[in-house]
């Protein structure tokens, strides 16, 4: 048997509401779940990214040490 209750709707009259009706959307505690969870990756992907572009930050930066030596000695020699 379904369980019902009463909702004041938007258009201002009392409804009854089966519990296969209530139960079409989320509740609170399993959006806070999902956004928990959500967190926790962000929480680990964020920093392995960080980490990989300081690592190409650092590549470019002795790129171009190497290249300005390059360029110094060329000028030295001739």
């Amino acid at each position: 048997m379904c369980s019902e209750f009463l909702v004041f709707n938007r258009y201002f009259s009392w409804r009854k509401l089966t519990s296969l009706q209530r139960d079409r959307g989320f509740t609170l505690i399993e959006l806070i779940v999902v956004l928990v969870i959500m967190g926790i990756v962000a929480g680990v992907a964020i920093p392995r990214y960080a980490g990989s572009f300081d690592s190409i930050r650092f590549r470019n930066t002795m790129s171009d040490l190497v290249s300005f030596l390059r360029e110094a000695r060329i000028k030295a020699m001739g």
